[in-house]
């Protein structure tokens, strides 16, 4: 076993109460690859916290979405469909008798039952849909989804046969795109393209990177078994001592089988087996390949970051870093704002309980002009060729909220 060794004699503090990362930055890097070793060690500890962190946020806000929100979005759907059917019966009862009160009816009515629908099925709302729409909100929908294929095969001249059916627009755009600049093998094949025949050179560099790879793994592999060596249960018959090396050894355990190098190498401080004076005199050859494997490890960290990350980008998209405490306050401002909403939509169904504030409504709403397909074709194509401005917020989809 390694000697204990103190780092400052005003520091009672033993090395092993602390991390490799801690104690080895009270020491200057002796040179370039030590520097990289302590600055990779550093860096993984620090990925490996912010996953931690972004795991357990992911917990808060389920439990914010399922107990603050969705209880608020729940009646505010609600108080919408009591509108669409209070809407409804008014039109039957002929509230509106003008010819241009009764279409604006109509329209707000298909408006807010629309809105409705694409949060979600509702038999008796598709009822309503068909009944004023003349067409059923499905069949609406597919024949929307079919003009705007058309139109997107216009824009970039590519069939659209091969797209899967989703309605996501910004789906349909990236693989029109694909195809119309070549993502895609220019013959339609799907079949991947033959691979060439490896160069001399070629075998040789891939037998030196597979050999460096096989050293490298030796390496971890070597640091596992002298850990395993000290910690085996097996070895005491100290009741105690047997439980605490039986907890050590199954991190150790974890730990390889997870590439996890930092924490081998904590539990081997932990135990005393190294110090600081050892890390900071590894040898170059060793120092190489502890830090392939901590970029190797580093960069699956970033990766699973991504991963558990990605839900909350479009919260904070133009950000080019966030943490919890941002998409937390988000969501505190988007619980705040949907009560707002729920207010307002309350306080219109109950104003328009009295047919007089209904024709008062109407007198103000102004129904939006057609627009035919030359106009709609040139939107798509200016707006695909137009990138957003990164200084404004971007637009949210529709929600059906007024």
């Amino acid at each position: 076993m390694t000697k204990h060794h103190q780092a400052s004699l005003l520091d009672d503090t033993p090395d092993h109460a602390v991390s490799v990362v801690s104690a080895l930055g009270r020491h200057k890097p002796a040179d370039k690859q030590q520097a990289a070793f302590q600055r990779l060690l550093r860096q993984v500890d620090e990925q490996r916290s912010l996953l931690s962190d972004w795991n357990a946020y992911g917990a808060r806000y389920q439990q914010r979405v399922n107990s603050e929100l969705l209880p608020v979005l729940a009646e505010f759907r609600t108080a919408r469909r009591s509108i669409a059917l209070l809407l409804d019966a008014y039109w039957d009862q002929g509230v509106l008798r003008g010819k241009v009160q009764r279409r604006k009816l109509k329209t707000l009515l298909l408006d807010v039952l629309d809105a409705l629908l694409e949060e979600g099925p509702d038999s008796e709302l598709e009822t309503l849909y068909t009944k004023h729409g003349k067409t059923s909100f499905a069949d609406e929908k597919a024949a929307d989804m079919a003009q705007t294929r058309e139109i997107i095969e216009s824009v970039f001249g590519v069939p659209m046969d091969d797209f899967d059916g989703t309605d996501d627009l910004d789906e349909m755009f990236a693989h029109a795109e694909k195809k119309r600049y070549g993502a895609f093998p220019e013959n339609g094949s799907d079949a991947p393209p033959q691979a060439k025949r490896k160069t001399a050179r070629q075998d040789a560099a891939e037998r030196k990177r597979e050999e460096a790879a096989k050293k490298i793994s030796q390496t971890v592999r070597e640091v596992y078994r002298k850990l395993a060596s000290a910690l085996h249960p097996d070895r005491e018959t100290d009741a105690a001592v047997r439980a605490r090396k039986t907890e050590q050894m199954q991190r150790v355990n974890q730990a390889y089988q997870a590439g996890d190098l930092l924490a081998l190498l904590n539990l081997q401080f932990e135990i005393e087996q190294i110090d600081t004076d050892h890390l900071a005199s590894l040898s170059g050859e060793r120092l190489t390949h502890y830090n392939q494997v901590l970029r190797e490890q580093l960069a699956e960290l970033k990766a699973e970051v991504e991963a558990v990350t990605a839900p909350f980008k479009h919260f904070c998209q133009w950000q080019r870093k966030f943490a919890p405490e941002d998409v937390d306050r988000w969501m505190s401002a988007e619980i705040v704002s949907a009560r707002q909403d729920l207010r307002q939509v309350q306080e219109d169904l109950q104003r328009l309980q009295d047919p007089a504030e209904l024709r008062r409504f109407i007198g103000e709403v102004e129904v939006a002009p057609i627009v035919d397909d030359e106009q709609m074709l040139d939107d798509i194509f200016f707006a695909s060729i137009t990138p957003p401005s990164p200084r404004k917020s971007p637009k949210k989809k529709p929600s059906g909220r007024r």
